[in-house]
């Protein structure tokens, strides 16, 4: 992913977990300048939400983050969610 990527939108596209895996991998890594992100409508599931959770740490330049319509309920894992947002 570049550097000065500043906004990824992908939103109502039917992505394998696989590749948001890939997605969420690369800004991890800590050299991600983004500052939005919407998953919208991708079918992120509790596997990629816990993901998510964890990154969000390394990413501190991010200010915006859509995860509306893929259907996730409130569990366990939402609540991770949630505690790593602070």
């Amino acid at each position: 992913m570049p550097k000065n990527l500043d906004e990824l939108r992908i939103i109502n596209s039917k992505i394998s977990p696989v590749s948001i895996h890939k997605i969420l991998s690369t800004l991890e890594s800590g050299n991600s300048h983004l500052r939005r992100l919407s998953l919208a409508g991708v079918g992120l599931n509790e596997l990629g939400l816990d993901m998510l959770a964890e990154i969000v740490d390394h990413v501190r330049s991010l200010i915006d983050l859509d995860i509306s319509w893929n259907g996730l309920r409130p569990n366990n894992h939402m609540k991770k969610f949630f505690e790593a947002l602070g």
